[in-house]
């Protein structure tokens, strides 16, 4: 891999300082992954996305299981909920938007 690849924007997450304060570094990443993709998806009415495990693995190398983990820890602080819907089942994502303070 040459180093151009290596610092490439599409190689790189933005995670926001105060989230890792709040929330946790991993949990921070996946936050940062998952607004990435939000920004890349189409949220629809209801403001909610498609997020595959093979694509947050692909952008924060973290497992499904992790992932699940991470997105339940998110549940619980308020800042995400998750959907599952379908068969086979999808998870779809919605990023609450709660002013923090």
């Amino acid at each position: 891999m040459d180093i151009l690849n290596l610092i490439s924007s599409n190689n790189c997450l933005l995670i926001n300082k105060e989230y890792i304060k709040k929330y946790g570094l991993k949990e921070s990443v996946l936050l940062s992954a998952l607004e990435y993709l939000e920004s890349i998806e189409d949220k629809g009415v209801s403001g909610y996305f498609k997020a595959c495990v093979e694509d947050l693995e692909e952008l924060t190398t973290f497992n499904g299981y992790k992932q699940r983990k991470l997105i339940d820890k998110l549940n619980e602080h308020g800042k995400v909920t998750s959907i599952l819907d379908g068969i086979p089942a999808t998870r779809y994502i919605k990023i609450n938007r709660i002013v923090e303070r």
